[in-house]
């Protein structure tokens, strides 16, 4: 995320709205269809609205599922809001000496 979408929308500043992170599993979802279709992606591929729209609107439900569940909802809006903050100040890796950090942008991090 981008800090001038941070500081743009206020809603980013606090949390990653729940509508931004289904639009952004809907794309990789359908970058990854095409994929499974041709075995890799053709330089001519474009994401299809209508294959988008339908993606986000299925997951809408299942993010909804996870939300009212009693321990992976309060879990996932504390993620939402971490992110928010790491948009904020850019991207510190918890535990990591920050030489680390800058050597490998890509690193990741499982805790």
């Amino acid at each position: 995320m981008s800090v001038s979408l941070c500081i743009t929308f206020a809603e980013f500043q606090q949390y990653v709205p729940y509508k931004a992170l289904l639009l952004v599993a809907a794309i990789i979802h359908e970058v990854l269809c095409i994929y499974k279709m041709h075995g890799f992606i053709p330089k001519e591929s474009k994401l299809s609205s209508e294959a988008l729209d339908s993606a986000f609107n299925t997951m809408v439900p299942k993010l909804e599922a996870v939300l009212s569940h009693a321990y992976h909802g309060p879990k996932l809006n504390a993620m939402l809001e971490e992110w928010a903050n790491l948009g904020m100040t850019g991207y510190t890796p918890i535990g990591r000496p920050a030489a680390a950090q800058d050597s490998n942008h890509f690193d990741i991090i499982l805790d």
